[in-house]
Formats: structure tokens, sequence, C-alpha cells
């Protein structure tokens, strides 16, 4: 009865064992995907910031852009209003009245 007694004893103390070990092993595993989280989060939050900054710029460059188009614009001579029935042959509303009415 003694035998069974020590061997209890024993098989505790390993049982107890093995538990540290992996409880260790586990909290090893849960602070590498905490680190691991951290790291992904970071990289996650530098990649958006970046993505604004070329969002702004291209934002920028579209204004800039359509700016510049305006003042283009703007720039063109003003041609005087030409109804199209009496537009001369030779001009953009004489060749739209041409070009509509002739038959497909």
């Amino acid at each position: 009865m003694t035998w069974l007694l020590t061997f209890w004893a024993k098989a505790k103390t390993w049982f107890y064992a093995l538990l540290a070990i992996l409880a260790a092993i586990g909290s090893a595993w849960l602070y590498g995907r905490h680190q691991g989280d951290r790291k992904t989060a970071a990289k996650d939050q530098a990649q958006q910031a970046q993505e604004a900054v070329q969002s702004a710029q291209q934002v920028a460059k579209t204004i800039e852009v359509s700016s510049e188009t305006q003042s283009r614009v703007q720039a063109l001579p003003v041609a005087p209003v030409q109804p199209v029935a009496t537009a001369a042959p030779d001009t953009a509303a004489g060749e739209l009245r041409d070009n509509w009415s002739a038959p497909n």
C-alpha cells in the first residue's frame, strides 16, 4: 500500500511539473500573439497614413488641373451666337446642321 502512496506522490509531482511547462508555453504563445497584433496594427496605421497622403496629393493635383483647365477655357475667344439653321456651311454649326439633317 505504501508503494501506491509513493506512486501517487510522484505522479502528482510530474503532473504539476507538466502543467507548469504547459502554462509557460501557453503564456509565451499568448505574449507572441499580442506582440504580433501590436506590430500589425502599427503597420496598418502607417499604411493608412501613407494612403491618406497619396489621396491628398491626388486631390491637390486634380484641383490644380481643374483650375488650369478653367483658366484656359476662360481665355478662349467668345464667338457670337449663331443659329444653326442660318449658319455658314464652313462653320461648326453649319457642319452640325448638314450632318444632322443628312439621311443615313
